[in-house]
């Protein structure tokens, strides 16, 4: 009998130890469900996502977390004129918490703010993208992105180069993040960068003429 009971206690320790006890129960559905199931995790999360491609579509991702610090973040990034992705999102860490939990999106700018960013994208490929054009970034976009992550299931993934708001920056390894309508996982942590004006025009074809205008305005002078 003591046997049994110093058994039994030697488990509930174990699961204390590593937290089996702490997971809860979360609201689960994609984006633009409205009926959700549940899942269980150590937190629940909410991501609001805004997407302008080529039309604007609206939605709530909710899910679990297996992070016990999951950070809330808000941010925009634009691969494209006339593309955009707005997302926020939230963590909470009680039983259904993100059941009806609603964000609103983050604000974006429509002035160039001067940072030029190679931009490409790529879905549902074993290919990482290759920029080969630059975009004028916008409002609070002031940095240059790379990401790169898979789809929930493992079965496709994405790669992704543009403007972004420094929030971004922040995305790590395993954090949630949506495109075009679907929930993407990163496989590395984001990268960013800042570029100038001159980085669009960094071409050798584009940069001689202004060098030989340089050179010739000293030698007249």
């Amino acid at each position: 009998m003591k046997a049994i009971l110093i058994f039994s206690l030697i488990c509930v320790c174990i699961s204390i130890i590593y937290g089996e006890n702490n997971y809860i129960t979360c609201a689960s559905c994609d984006l633009g469900d409205t009926k959700c199931e549940n899942c269980t995790g150590a937190a629940c999360v909410t991501i609001h996502q805004l997407s302008e491609y080529g039309g604007s579509s609206n939605g709530h991702y909710r899910g679990c977390s297996n992070q016990t610090l999951c950070e809330e973040v808000a941010f925009t990034l634009t691969p494209a004129d006339k593309k955009q992705i707005q997302s926020s999102s939230a963590c909470c860490a009680t039983d259904l918490c993100n059941q009806n939990l609603t964000l609103s999106s983050p604000p974006v700018g429509t002035v160039e703010n001067g940072v030029n960013c190679p931009v490409c994208e790529n879905y549902n490929s074993l290919q990482v993208c290759q920029a080969n054009t630059h975009l004028a970034c916008r409002g609070a976009e002031q940095k240059c992105i790379t990401l790169e992550g898979k789809t929930k299931d493992g079965k496709g993934n994405f790669t992704f180069q543009g403007c972004a708001t420094e929030n971004a920056c922040k995305l790590m390894v395993d954090d949630l993040v949506p495109f075009k309508d679907k929930i993407y996982t990163l496989s590395k942590n984001a990268t960013c960068t800042d570029r100038g004006t001159l980085a669009a025009i960094s071409s050798p074809m584009v940069l001689f003429p202004v060098v030989v205008g340089f050179l010739l305005a000293n030698v007249r002078s």
